[in-house]
């Protein structure tokens, strides 16, 4: 098809044949759920007969230029001709039965959104795909749109249509094309890698401070969109994807995980968990386990692990990992870029991944009493001796594989030395250091870096960044916050 828009006389109409065309509603009156009346009297088979030869030719004129890279014109044209019958039309079922039995109508309404202006000047033709889109739930899925070539650039412009909305008519119509999108597998993880949970959770904040940025803007339902999408038994994988394909090639100093404003406490705890290949498997392995209704913190934390266990030469991006953590709780909320605490995410990790949990428990003997527990939590009393660290007034009856120290006092200086813990049956037990944190506070702002024994050597890893240290007894370290340590079977 060539030439300019008249050759599409065929199909310019003012109107069908039969009912007299409504009154032009204000968009903002008009209820989408309501716009099929399940009351209206069925059409005459006459009618059902013009309504399918119109759309019958309309596609067949479609299908001639959806390839043509210059037909902004054309589609243009296309929607001031459906606009009539949809006006007409759009309380039948029969007619959206009829429209989304072309396959390629999505395909159409993504093109004009997409490659046309129509969204920023909201003419007729913008009209047109809002009230196909507002009808999402009538049509089959979206994998056939997903076979598409295109079908990743149509995701990112919807999305940055929603970037972008400055009323809620334009993110209205971004809600029902992303619902439709979720309707297939195809779909939702084409979202999900192209960046779905942070455009739309920067977009709920925009919606709740528009009225201060003299704009006002809907949620819609976007937010019960990620919560249908979490559901997904597939979520975890597109996660690991979305993580491996953000990730960067890892250089000299490159950490396993990127640092990103605010995650200095995630980094150091995740750098301190994937150290050990023991404690790094149990955490990878979790994310498969049987989940009810959405992703919890540490099935995300456990697809963070496990992408960068599979793509070993490259370093995960913290701020795409926020993308799924942003808003989670896990005893206090994880705000992006505000950051959070060490002790108390490591502690949510070791209470519960069930075998992560095995390897630290322990029993003490308090005040004639044993209590069970998986991290140590001390002020003072944990003392250099000779060579060897003790912890003054601690017995315990039953001892752990590894065991996690949180200084609830800053300790003020730490060496490679053993630990040494003692049984109420007059058992000692050495203790070899695997990794610890530090904490320091500049102003308002604590800083959390990590130091790790890893291929036989001790490394620093602060802000993402990873460098060989000297830490020996001879060049300790200051103001320790947590200190992780293993039983060393081979003094035993």
């Amino acid at each position: 098809m060539s030439g300019s828009p008249d050759s599409l006389s065929p199909l310019r109409v003012t109107s069908p044949d039969a009912p007299e065309l409504p009154a032009k509603k204000d968009s903002s009156e008009e209820d989408p759920s309501s716009l099929i009346d399940k009351d209206q009297e069925e059409l005459p088979e006459t009618e059902k007969g013009k309504i399918s030869e119109f759309l019958k030719k309309f596609n067949s004129l479609y299908n001639e230029v959806i390839e043509d890279h210059h037909q902004q014109e054309y589609l243009i044209g296309f929607c001031l001709i459906l606009k009539p019958y949809i006006d007409s039309y759009k309380k039948h079922l029969f007619f959206w039965n009829e429209i989304f039995s072309y396959s390629r109508i999505w395909t159409f309404v993504l093109q004009v959104l997409g490659e046309t202006q129509e969204v920023a000047l909201k003419t007729d033709a913008f009209n047109v795909c809002r009230d196909i889109a507002e009808q999402w739930s009538h049509s089959d899925n979206s994998e056939s749109v997903f076979r598409g070539r295109r079908a990743e650039f149509y995701v990112q412009r919807t999305l940055n249509i929603l970037e972008m909305a400055e009323s809620t008519e334009i993110v209205s119509i971004v809600d029902n094309i992303l619902h439709y999108f979720a309707t297939s597998n195809k779909g939702t993880e084409s979202m999900i890698t192209n960046g779905l949970f942070r455009k739309v959770k920067n977009h709920l904040k925009r919606a709740r401070m528009s009225k201060n940025l003299a704009i006002e803007l809907s949620p819609c339902h976007l937010s019960e969109l990620l919560k249908n999408i979490e559901r997904k038994r597939s979520m975890v994988d597109w996660i690991i994807k979305r993580l491996r394909d953000t990730s960067s090639p890892k250089t000299e100093h490159c950490g396993t995980f990127s640092y990103y404003s605010g995650t200095c406490f995630l980094v150091t705890t995740l750098e301190m968990v994937n150290c050990d290949d023991v404690i790094a498997k149990l955490l990878r392995d979790y994310y498969r386990s049987v989940r009810l209704g959405g992703l919890s913190v540490l099935q995300i934390l456990s697809c963070a692990v496990e992408a960068s266990y599979q793509n070993p030469e490259h370093a995960i991006h913290t701020g795409v990992l926020f993308e799924f953590l942003e808003g989670k709780n896990y005893g206090m909320d994880i705000e992006y870029k505000r950051g959070g605490f060490t002790s108390i995410l490591m502690k949510y990790i070791l209470k519960n991944v069930p075998e992560i949990k095995k390897l630290f428990s322990f029993t003490q003997i308090l005040n004639d009493e044993p209590i069970s527990s998986i991290m140590l939590e001390t002020k003072d009393g944990f003392e250099e001796v000779e060579g060897v660290y003790v912890l003054e007034y601690e017995i315990f009856s039953e001892l752990p594989q590894k065991l996690v120290i949180h200084f609830k006092v800053l300790l003020d200086q730490l060496a490679p030395y053993p630990l040494l813990l003692a049984t109420d049956k007059m058992d000692t037990a050495v203790y070899k250091l695997k990794s610890f944190c530090t904490k320091t506070v500049e102003g308002d702002n604590g800083h959390a870096l990590a130091f790790v024994w890893k291929n036989g050597r001790w490394w620093k890893m602060n802000s993402g960044r990873k460098e060989a240290t000297d830490f020996s007894v001879t060049s300790v370290v200051n103001d320790i916050l947590i200190a992780i340590y293993e039983k060393d079977e081979e003094t035993m």
